[in-house]
């Protein structure tokens, strides 16, 4: 028997469970929904392609009853993996979920980074579900030039609140020196092998890169110098 895909399980998702999240959605506890759909939002993540919905539809205020508006939730499905894993790992796989059910996405410094508004998980035996708010995106899907400079700023002042006095949160699932450990697991002969590195790079370039790998060490040492 053929498994059942992910998105026609959601095609019957009860009605019940998705009122709630879009009553928190329209911040409005007696909202009804007349009519909703649900369609892939992208097949692109690295751990699991399937994990991305988008439920939207209509519906209306009881108080305002000729006017009908349009809503718009997503659905994050993460997958588990066969074992739980080192929680402070890299790739982790309920630190997503941990976050937003802690509050600390909703408490990042102002003028930085900000997530999306959370409407609740739904934990089960092979994952887990996250519920959260439509972000629109108004820039095309490949960036132009001008729009990394915003974003690299506004990750400067995450982080840069972080140095100038406000406590770090020590949740014990938030992993540490990520671009660090990415290094212990790198099979650097493997990535030199691959016919898109060889393209890529000249002989010139990957010599460098060797020498600037060898040389690693030296520029881990500011790092852990950081406040």
């Amino acid at each position: 028997m053929e498994q059942q895909s992910m998105l026609d399980q959601l095609r019957t998702l009860d009605d019940h469970v998705l009122a709630d999240v879009v009553r928190q959605d329209q911040h409005c506890p007696d909202f009804v929904m007349n009519s909703w759909q649900v369609d892939r939002l992208s097949d692109k993540g690295m751990a699991n392609p399937d994990g991305l919905f988008r439920f939207s539809g209509t519906g209306r205020d009881p108080t305002n009853r000729e006017t009908e508006c349009d809503w718009t939730v997503v659905l994050k499905n993460i997958k588990a993996p066969p074992e739980e894993g080192d929680i402070t790992n890299i790739w982790y796989w309920k630190r997503e979920l941990l976050a937003f059910q802690s509050g600390l996405l909703e408490d990042l410094p102002a003028g930085g980074v900000k997530a999306p508004r959370f409407y609740g998980t739904i934990e089960q035996n092979d994952g887990a579900w996250i519920w959260v708010e439509y972000v629109q995106e108004n820039d095309p899907p490949r960036w132009p030039p001008q729009r990394f400079p915003a974003a690299a700023r506004s990750l400067g002042r995450l982080n840069g609140a972080y140095l100038c006095g406000r406590p770090l949160p020590d949740h014990p699932w938030l992993s540490r020196d990520q671009g660090i450990s990415c290094t212990k697991d790198a099979d650097l002969d493997g990535i030199w092998e691959h016919p898109a590195v060889q393209q890529i790079l000249s002989t010139k370039n990957r010599h460098r890169l060797q020498r600037l790998w060898a040389d690693r060490e030296r520029f881990f040492d500011p790092y852990h110098a950081l406040p």
